[in-house]
C-alpha cells in the first residue's frame, strides 16, 4: 500500500518536473526573442531560477525511485553483495549528512535575513 502511495506521488513529481523543464525551454526562447525584437521580460532570470529549483527537487525524487543516481559501479559492483549494501549505506548516510548541514547553513541564513528586514 505504502509502496503504491510513492510510486504515484514520485509519478506526479516527475510529471510535474517535466511540465516546468517544458515550460522554461519555452519561456526562455520567449525571453530571447522579446530581449531582440521588442521589449525584456521583467524578472526572466528569477522565473528560471525558481523552476530550476522545482526542476531539480521534483526530478530527485524519481531519479532516487528508478535508482537512477550516478554511481561508481566498475569499483562497487565487483565487491560481493554485503560490500555493495555496506557502500549503499555509506553512500546514504553521507548523503543525509550533507543535506543536513546544507539545511541548518541556510535555515540560518533565512533567520539572519527575516531578522535585517524587521
Amino acid at each position: 500500500m505504502l509502496t503504491n502511495v510513492i510510486r504515484f506521488l514520485t509519478n506526479v513529481t516527475r510529471w510535474i518536473a517535466l511540465a516546468v523543464m517544458a515550460f522554461m525551454m519555452f519561456f526562455i526562447a520567449i525571453a530571447v526573442i522579446s530581449r531582440l525584437t521588442v521589449t525584456p521580460i521583467i524578472g526572466d532570470v528569477e522565473i528560471v531560477q525558481l523552476g530550476m529549483i522545482v526542476l531539480i527537487m521534483c526530478g530527485l525524487a524519481y531519479t532516487q525511485r528508478v535508482d537512477g543516481h550516478i554511481s561508481i559501479g566498475i569499483i562497487v559492483d565487483r565487491f560481493p553483495q554485503k560490500g555493495q549494501l555496506v557502500m549503499d549505506a555509506i553512500g546514504s548516510l553521507l548523503n543525509v549528512v550533507v543535506t543536513l548541514i546544507i539545511a541548518y547553513i541556510y535555515v540560518g541564513v533565512f533567520l539572519n535575513h527575516k531578522n535585517e528586514m524587521q
